[in-house]
């Protein structure tokens, strides 16, 4: 027997999609605009959900809304 076991993860990151049920690249652009306004942007335990938290003393803002109410949520608090 060569190779890797079956049951290994592969370190490709397009995979990572896959398995998490998120997009890295829109989590990024979330931040990147969530920081500007004070906020911190993480996934949600639900698939496609984020979760919204003050940088400063890490209240939670929002739960388990969507890319677009994320958007909104940044607007307001500006």
């Amino acid at each position: 027997m060569c190779g890797p076991p079956s049951n290994t993860v592969s370190a490709d990151p397009t995979r990572l999609f896959i398995f998490t049920g998120y997009d890295p690249g829109v989590l990024e652009e979330l931040n990147k605009k969530a920081k500007k306004a004070g906020l911190h942007v993480a996934t949600g335990k639900k698939t496609g959900k984020y979760s919204v938290r003050k940088v400063k003393n890490g209240k939670l803002v929002a739960k388990n809304v969507s890319a677009d109410e994320v958007r909104d949520v940044i607007k307001d608090h500006k």
